[in-house]
């Protein structure tokens, strides 16, 4: 798909591209999360971690880490999301918990952090 995304640009052109290989975080909640989302795009036909199928295309693999209240407080905004998604794989008592298990962890994250391993990447024409 990459491919195809840089063979459109002009001459000279770049695609600059991010995507996700991996995620690193604790047990409990914002492990929940992860396969919570992992069953969604996969349900939509999709791929959790791009980033790997990248890495034939070159590029850097970069970690980054942020406290377990960050990486909480985005995935509340998904999590909120789904609830109002109609027909996904997860049922709505599911959600409700893990978005308040993620609300508690906005508040007191216990030193927690998760590290999202990215490949960064940029396509020339």
């Amino acid at each position: 798909m990459a491919r195809g995304w840089g063979s459109q640009l002009r001459q000279g052109g770049r695609l600059l591209i991010e995507d996700l290989e991996d995620v690193i975080d604790p047990p409990g909640p914002l492990h929940e999360y992860e396969d919570v989302s992992a069953q969604i795009v996969r349900s939509g036909g999709g791929l959790m971690y791009a980033g790997a199928a990248l890495a034939g295309l070159g590029g850097e693999s970069r970690r980054v880490t942020v406290s377990g209240a960050a990486a909480a407080q985005i995935y509340l905004f998904n999590v909120r999301r789904w609830r109002e998604t109609p027909d996904l794989p997860i049922s709505d008592p599911r959600l409700r918990k893990l978005e308040a298990d993620l609300v508690e962890i906005m508040r007191d994250d216990r030193g927690t952090h998760v590290s999202w391993v990215v490949r960064q990447l940029v396509v020339t024409a």
